[in-house]
């Protein structure tokens, strides 16, 4: 087992710093405290900051599509390098648009990625109705644009209106370019028919207006429908106070920024032509306005920072006029330092930083808890900063495929000394070590999602009191979970610990001492054995529901994922499943508990039965309707997996249902 102890450094939270070290083990965080005596490998971080690592989640790698711009091998190395651990990649030239798609994507970036990623994909109008599918197999979100840009069409009103309703029909997630197609279309005719090309259109073309106008339609919307939007790289206070303003009014509708619109002037796109050429475009006319976006920022009317990552290499910028140049600029070699200086000069708080690149993009795209923090059971993805060092930006630095930067010739106080992703370093003294260990997490709505709570080995003794790891006892201080793999709403709930059978001497496939016979998952067998002459049973279509295999013993199977009952009630009690006369769905009035319903022998609904020592709660898959059973008991619910417990509330073991390839844990 690999061991690493971080000593001495000084750990940033979203809420708070404090001097402690950090323990990993096997890539995930294990505790972070004063004086722990470590074991393993040992980090010294005297004098540094310990951040978790920057989750970008708009970020444009071309790769496929276009990998003479970038591609994932050199833009993960620039994220690296300069601190983004996490990425969520789409790509306008090659895009994502169906469950085959991404399948094939994923597939084609095997070792090809040197941080962990996620991918999202572009919507078209005519794929509104195939959503539900391209969500379930584990994109991000949807990129929309109102506007037809980088050869995706614009969405106009009723076509948004189309989208929102279906995203909100199966909990998914939106990313929205916001710039009206009429106002863009329109100023483009006019431009075009006075014969301009000088880079000054752009501001004319891409206005402010344009913009308020967009975000205005789609905040509607989003508020009508009840759909979880973002509006990406909102330009300029006014627009992010509308989007603030339609959020305190109800909408799950938040504002992403990106460093352009804090760092660089409306004008400078006259003197740097196509290397300020990005949509919307730069804002900032005045001292005055540069402080309102930072105003806007401290403020919370911006909720997270992303790069939008956009390269092109300088002789692509150079070929053509303003109107054929490609839009974009790199990012990822220069958000994170950008930030960090903010801190270090007095624009925000370290504090800020984390919560604005890493707690706050994780938890919008369900990627937390795994992703965006630094708590016992993450993943162990940090950067160590030295804030007495500096990093002047020089374009033969810059490690993107761009070969430049609009930063190029300034200083950022703070120096990233080293980036670790899931306990192992991935750059160092700012050379990333292209290994390309990076891999992919499903979204939100795929079985395996990259927002389920993750494993977390701890001690026994952790187990019996109901605690986890670093959160104190079960209950305590709710926080938002994100519901990885079902498609539902985000429950208020603290995950329970999850053992490593091997680290608590536990026999694999069997539940120790809570008066129950063995837990299968074993051999693709799926089932449980209630007394030492059943048998498991196989999960499979012709598997027999008569009395000997009643249904709640039955597994279920919904693509490579499977679903058991395990668990015990008290000894000479039967399940309430197994009870005579019952039909799927109804309850049995002695041992209040569901029948598990089956379909060709899947699983679609949940059993809740007993209240005694081993009593079991069984987790069902999504329905046809896309949302699964969320069975309550003690006021608490559970999305994955199996808890027991008994007659002491603190007392509980959790069974967790994992991706295909990984083993289940209690």
């Amino acid at each position: 087992m690999r061991m690493l102890t971080v000593k001495g450094g000084t750990m940033v939270t979203a809420t708070g710093r404090r001097r402690a070290d950090l323990l990993v083990s096997e890539g995930r965080v294990v505790e972070v405290a004063e004086g722990i005596d470590p074991p393993g490998e040992v980090i010294d971080a005297g004098g540094l900051l310990v951040l978790p690592g920057m989750v970008d989640t708009h970020v444009h790698l071309m790769d496929p599509g276009d990998p003479e711009r970038e591609d994932f091998p050199a833009g993960t190395r620039a994220a690296a390098a300069r601190g983004a651990t996490t990425i969520v990649e789409h790509t306008h030239s090659h895009p994502v648009r169906s469950p085959a798609d991404l399948a094939a994507k994923v597939d084609y970036l095997q070792d090809r990625s040197n941080v962990d990623f996620a991918l999202a994909a572009h919507l078209w109008p005519e794929d509104v109705d195939s959503m539900p599918d391209t969500w379930a197999a584990g994109v991000a979100f949807f990129k929309m644009f109102t506007c037809t840009t980088h050869g995706v069409p614009g969405l106009d009103a009723a076509d948004v209106n189309a989208a929102l309703t279906t995203l909100a029909g199966f909990g998914g997630r939106a990313l929205v370019h916001c710039e009206d197609e009429s106002l863009t279309a329109r100023a483009e005719e006019l431009l075009r028919e006075q014969g301009r090309s000088d880079p000054a259109l752009l501001i004319q073309w891409r206005s402010r207006e344009a913009e308020l106008v967009a975000v205005a339609t789609v905040g509607v919307l989003a508020t009508a429908t009840g759909a979880v939007v973002t509006l990406a790289h909102i330009s300029n206070p006014a627009a992010a106070h509308l989007v603030d303003v339609m959020r305190r009014q109800g909408a799950d509708l938040v504002a992403e920024a990106c460093p352009q619109y804090f760092a660089l002037d409306e004008t400078e796109v006259v003197n740097h032509g196509a290397f300020r050429k990005f949509t919307p475009p730069a804002r900032i006319r005045s001292e005055e306005e540069r402080n309102a976006m930072w105003d806007s920022l401290r403020s919370g009317a911006y909720s997270h920072f992303s790069t939008d990552h956009a390269p092109s290499t300088r002789s692509q910028k150079e070929a053509g006029d303003i109107w054929t140049a490609p839009f974009g600029l790199p990012g990822l070699d220069t958000t994170f330092p950008f930030l960090i200086d903010a801190a270090l000069t007095g624009r925000l708080g370290l504090e800020d930083v984390v919560r604005l690149t890493s707690a706050a993009p994780a938890a919008r795209y369900g990627l937390a808890p795994r992703k965006g923090s630094l708590a016992a059971g993450s993943d162990a993805d940090f950067v160590l900063v030295d804030p007495q060092g500096s990093w002047e930006v020089r374009d033969q630095d810059v490690i993107s495929k761009a070969g430049w930067s609009p930063y190029a010739g300034r200083t950022f106080q703070g120096r990233i000394e080293a980036t670790y992703l899931r306990g192992a370093p991935v750059a160092e003294s700012g050379r990333p070590r292209d290994e390309r260990t990076g891999t992919f997490i499903p979204g939100l709505g795929a079985p395996c999602s990259g927002g389920r709570p993750p494993e977390v080995t701890v001690r026994r003794d952790d187990v019996q009191r109901g605690r986890t790891p670093n959160d104190g006892p079960i209950g305590a201080t709710p926080h938002e979970q994100p519901c990885g793999g079902l498609g539902v709403a985000p429950q208020t709930s603290r995950p329970a610990p999850l053992v490593d059978l091997a680290e608590v001497g536990l026999e694999a496939g069997r539940l120790d001492g809570m008066n129950g016979g063995p837990l299968v998952d074993l051999g693709g067998v799926a089932g449980h054995a209630d007394r030492p002459d059943d048998r498991a049973v196989p999960a499979h279509e012709d598997a027999p529901r008569d009395g000997n295999h009643p249904a709640g013993r039955h597994g279920g199977e919904r693509g490579e994922e499977r679903w058991v009952l395990l668990g015990e009630k008290p000894a000479g009690q039967a399940h309430a499943q197994s009870s005579p006369g019952l039909a799927d769905g109804d309850v049995d009035p002695e041992e209040l508990g569901t029948v598990v319903a089956l379909e060709d022998d899947r699983v679609t609904a949940g059993v809740e039965h007993g209240d005694g020592e081993g009593a079991g709660l069984l987790f069902s898959a999504p329905g046809e309707d896309g949302v699964g059973n969320l069975p309550r008991f003690r006021n608490r619910q559970t999305r994955h997996g199996l808890l027991l417990w008994d007659d002491d509330p603190a007392k509980y073991i959790r069974l967790a249902r994992t991706c295909p390839g990984e083993r289940w844990s209690i």
